[in-house]
């Protein structure tokens, strides 16, 4: 009685548009706001007097960032007649399409973008538009159709349309807002080849006709010369198709801090520069006529990768350099930068969001305003040093990759939460190569149109040096230590760039009496929030992960110990616990495992712990005790033994002693049973560890998989003790467990269920919904709400929102 529960249900923002992923404005004062800033501008720009010149960066920038704004609310605004409506009904539809963009293959599906005229929905056909993502399950018949279809044919599709996927943890990916900032508003899952009609290609556009005909006649090129691992990455390096690659060869280039090698960018432009004016200086044309014709080609090149923001940055820039050169003018490099950035904001402001745009312009900015400073240290090398052109030229190498890789460190470090240490080491040495690889492969490609004899030979040296290459970055991310786990936070960003603007204004006064300013403030700031963090008392903090159709719940209790009770799903497919579990770990800041408890070794929740248990500092692992009737049980314990984490058996009565702000009961398995280690058992959940968690006036039932003869046990045993505030529901909601009597006992005001999208157990039970319904319980599931975080000060519980 008394008991606070603060509970949050709804998004809350009805009405107003988001003007940015991060600032949310009503459209009507973005508008007003804009034009006053117009007219100010203009005001300044007509009086013209010295006190207009001081104001007007500052307002022009203010304006500037009231259009950006402007812009993107304007192009992430669906409108009415957006396909969007129409997701997440739960009914079968026909979408009346087009296609813009060829069909792409993943490791379990088949994907492609459509733009969609119509939906018919329950027999009424609605006008509509938008982007949507087409997924279909991956097999050899849909494969050889999808194969046949071309850019701009219309399609009739039927199937399932939904909305993209929010994050479904806290530092998660947010699918929903990589494809809005695509145009892309909703996804439409078929089951077969069936489902798609083919129609006539209504469109005939320059994308029609000379784009994707020549990118796929490339692709399939590259298939036929390259084939493996090997053909995939060429694919990307050449074209920009990267979907392909495998995940563990890209986590490679992660760790060894070569990523940038994957993204079309200014290396490649050069070396598509050079050919093309090469081969246009053969043929005797004019300068002016060379400059011209690449400056079409490159155009067309951009169009041809995909138009990544890197490939179209570095484009600009080339056609400004050779416009330049074109009217004998000389092309300053920040305004050339400047200029590309500008054009391509102006037509979509959204690419400001995009991490491929930051790390671009970033990296550039840095090679132009670090790599001189850096070369120029060479004079404090001995003389002989200087004299060595094989030095110079491995030591501008060095300083090309030290510019960039300190440049870009911050962002690499948010955008994948990881810190390469070997990266510049790794550049000097793939850089050349990845040029080497790439200069082959074009020169394979092109000569392969003319001569497939010889166009093979090039192939077959291409295809052993891009062995070599992705041999080497497999190599490099191996070291020991080659990369560590950090996550820059706005204060260590701002000392971090503080520190190198600093040293960089080191024998400038003014710049660097500036620079020590911006320190000491960042300084200070730092350590008042150290001060404000340590007098804090933290709560304790429950976090239900969203693993898909599995368990995974971190216990982060306020003395600082961590204890996360199951461990998700594994399938030939997916670890929850490398792509679900760690990541939230790393960006949670939870470096260590005081317990990681196992309820009972079903794929769902022992499956995620294999990776854990390699990548985290776990001192206890805590299970039944169950012996070994699987491989995958077999060899959790084969790995627990060989890495000598210690491990504690539990029976009911038992108490974990983990954390003293927080008690955890073990109520169940019973070990007077006689079930726990023997054989020929035939339902593993009904011995899974459940657990009652009291902290002060709150407290929370953790019932793993328990079905109804376990509940019922546990009535027997327990009575009035089971009353809880909370409920993780047990068996993600099956019907096979809630059982009423169970209910009845707990009484919780809120329950969690842990249950996978679309799952094929048809989780949760619509009988196990009613019954907590009838209760007035409220059920938090995290197929629809992401993870479940409910924080607790020992007198009530606080839903935290996260999204």
């Amino acid at each position: 009685p008394g008991q606070r529960i603060a509970l949050a249900v709804g998004d809350g923002d009805d009405g107003v548009v988001e003007a940015a992923w991060w600032i949310h404005v009503p459209l009507f004062p973005l508008m007003m706001s804009f034009l006053f800033l117009l007219s100010v501008v203009i005001l300044l720009m007509l009086i013209d007097k010295s006190h207009g010149r001081v104001f007007l960066p500052a307002i022009t920038f203010l304006m500037l960032f009231c259009s950006g704004c402007l812009m993107i609310t304007l192009r992430t605004d669906p409108g009415n007649d957006s396909v969007a409506r129409f997701a997440g009904g739960a009914s079968i539809v026909n979408v009346r399409c087009t296609l813009i963009d060829l069909p792409r293959a993943t490791e379990r599906s088949i994907r492609f973008v459509v733009e969609a005229e119509s939906v018919t929905v329950f027999g009424h056909t609605y006008a509509t538009s938008g982007g949507v993502l087409v997924s279909v399950r991956r097999d050899p018949q849909v494969a050889d159709v999808l194969s046949r279809l071309v850019y701009g044919q219309d399609l009739v599709i039927t199937g399932e349309l939904v909305l993209p996927s929010l994050a479904r943890n806290p530092g998660g990916f947010n699918q929903r807002q990589y494809l809005l900032l695509n145009d892309i508003y909703s996804r439409l899952f078929i089951d077969e080849v069936a489902d798609i009609a083919l129609g006539p290609t209504s469109r005939s556009t320059y994308m029609t006709r000379f784009v994707y005909p020549a990118r796929r006649s490339i692709a399939d090129r590259i298939d036929s010369l390259v084939a493996g691992d090997n053909g995939r990455f060429l694919k990307g390096l050449l074209i920009g198709e990267r979907s392909e690659i495998d995940p563990e060869i890209k986590m490679a280039f992660v760790l060894s801090g070569v990523m940038h090698i994957l993204a079309v960018s200014g290396l490649h432009v050069i070396i598509v520069v050079a050919i093309i004016l090469f081969v246009l200086q053969l043929l005797r044309l004019p300068e002016k006529a060379c400059i011209i014709v690449s400056m079409v080609l490159l155009t067309y090149y951009a169009a041809l990768t995909g138009g990544a923001p890197s490939v179209v940055r570095s484009v600009i820039m080339a056609n400004v350099v050779l416009g330049a050169r074109l009217f004998e003018l000389k092309a300053d490099i920040y305004n050339t930068l400047a200029c590309s950035a500008i054009m391509l904001l102006a037509f979509d402001a959204r690419q400001l969001l995009q991490p491929g745009f930051q790390l671009s312009y970033l990296a550039v900015f840095s090679l132009v305003y670090l790599y001189p400073k850096f070369y120029d240290l060479k004079r404090w090398l001995p003389p002989s040093w200087n004299g060595n052109r094989i030095f110079l030229a491995l030591y501008a190498l060095f300083c090309v990759s030290l510019a960039a890789g300190i440049g870009t460190l911050p962002l690499v470090s948010i955008s994948f939460g990881r810190i390469s240490l070997i990266g510049f080491l790794a550049n000097m040495i793939i850089v050349p190569l990845s040029n080497v690889v790439l200069a082959l492969g074009m020169l394979s490609i092109g000569i392969s149109y003319l001569s497939a004899w010889i166009g093979g030979v090039y192939a077959t040296a291409t295809d052993e040096l891009t062995s070599l290459l992705l041999w080497s970055v497999t190599g490099f991310s191996k070291i020991p230590y080659a990369s560590v786990d950090f996550r820059f936070t706005p204060l260590t960003l701002i000392l971090y760039y503080g520190a190198i603007c600093f040293i960089m204004s080191m024998g400038r006064e003014e710049a660097r009496k500036w620079g020590i300013i911006s320190m000491l403030v960042a300084m200070n700031i730092l350590m008042v929030g150290w001060i404000i963090a340590a007098g804090v008392t933290h709560p304790l903090r429950v976090t239900f992960l969203d693993v898909g159709q599995g368990d995974a719940t971190l216990i982060q209790c306020p003395c600082g110990s961590n204890i996360l009770v199951d461990a998700g799903p594994i399938t030939p497919s997916a670890d929850a616990g490398k792509q679900l579990i760690a990541p939230f770990l790393q960006q949670s800041r939870v470096t260590g495992l005081d317990a990681m408890v196992i309820t009972h070794p079903h794929s769902d929740h022992i499956g995620g712990a294999f990776t854990l248990l390699r990548t985290v500092k776990i001192a206890t692992v805590i299970d039944a005790g169950s012996g070994a009737e699987s491989a995958l049980q077999s060899s959790y314990l084969r790995l627990i033994d060989s890495l000598d984490v210690r491990r504690q058996i539990v029976t009911s009565g038992d108490m974990l002693a983990v954390c003293k702000h927080v008690r955890l009961y073990v109520l169940h398995p019973d070990s007077r049973s006689g079930v726990i280690g023997t054989k020929g058992r035939t339902n593993l959940n009904n011995e899974s560890v459940v657990i009652k968690l009291l902290y002060g006036r709150t407290s929370l039932m953790l019932s793993g998989d328990a079905e109804h003869e376990a509940e019922d046990d546990l009535v027997q045993m327990y009575g009035p003790f089971l009353k809880s505030d909370m409920l993780k529901a047990g068996h993600h909601g099956s019907k096979t467990s809630s059982g009423d009597a169970f209910l009845d006992h707990v009484r919780p005001s809120v329950a969690v269920i842990s249950v996978g999208a679309r799952n094929k157990f048809n989780h949760p039970s619509a009988s196990v919904l009613a019954s907590y319904q009838r209760l007035g319980v409220f059920a938090y599931r995290t197929d629809n709400e992401g993870a479940v975080i409910l924080e607790s000060d020992g007198t009530g519980w606080e839903r935290i929102a996260w999204r």
